[in-house]
């Protein structure tokens, strides 16, 4: 059993969904702290040339409370500003009426709650990609006391029967290989290959939301910059 563990993101890069979809399990890690000016609430996309940031307010945001704890904004008005930003930037470009379909599926999802919304969102993405996963989530599968860090990653993977751990690059320097192969769990780092993305994308930027890669470029190639990652 191949498993990947994540924070959940709003509208995340192309990298995210290459981890959902290497794995056979995709545990949402929602029993660990908001984090303040991280990606749980926001992303970037291109707007008239350039690199803007997007934003969802989240109800009273504090490091202090967990990420199953926290809830986006109640106000609508909010989600339909969002959606009309991402339709005037993306009012030429040739997938843009699948691209608003899905962020509209996602934003107006009725549980506001952040751990509730982005699991309907990494589902309805994940489906548009066609990659079909379990999806759980990490406030479901442990009690509040649980362990942190790596000893915390270590539990989810005993929880769920892991026998493979797949982790972003970003994490080479909190877990250890050694420490997982002690528990018969063999540990693996994705590093999405910006190279050859970017030659599938016809050189167009392959770390901003998907949003952007959604927009732009047809099924096919989404489906081929998949697999545009290596395993250290």
């Amino acid at each position: 059993m191949k498993v990947a563990i994540m924070q959940p993101y709003l509208f995340p890069y192309i990298g995210y969904w290459q981890l959902v979809g290497a794995a056979d399990a995709f545990v949402i890690l929602d029993d660990v702290n908001f984090i303040r000016r991280g990606w749980i609430n926001r992303n970037r996309i291109m707007q008239n040339g350039s690199e803007v940031l997007f934003t969802l307010p989240v109800l009273s945001a504090s490091q202090n409370r967990l990420i199953s704890e926290t809830s986006f904004t109640g106000d609508t008005k909010a989600y339909a500003k969002l959606l009309k930003m991402f339709r005037q930037a993306y009012a030429k470009a040739p997938f843009a009426a699948e691209m608003n379909e899905i962020a509209a599926k996602c934003l107006n999802f009725e549980d506001k709650g952040v751990t509730a919304l982005l699991k309907n969102q990494i589902e309805t993405v994940a489906d548009y990609l066609g990659i079909k996963k379990k999806i759980l989530k990490a406030s479901d599968l442990r009690p509040a006391d649980h362990q942190r860090a790596q000893e915390g990653i270590l539990e989810l993977c005993k929880i769920t029967g892991a026998d493979v751990y797949i982790n972003p690059i970003g994490g080479v320097s909190l877990y250890e290989k050694e420490a997982f192969a002690k528990e018969g769990i063999e540990l693996y780092f994705l590093h999405t290959d910006f190279t050859e993305a970017e030659k599938l994308t016809g050189g167009r930027q392959a770390d901003l939301s998907i949003i952007d890669l959604i927009a732009n470029l047809p099924k096919e190639v989404l489906t081929e910059l998949l697999g545009c990652y290596k395993f250290e």
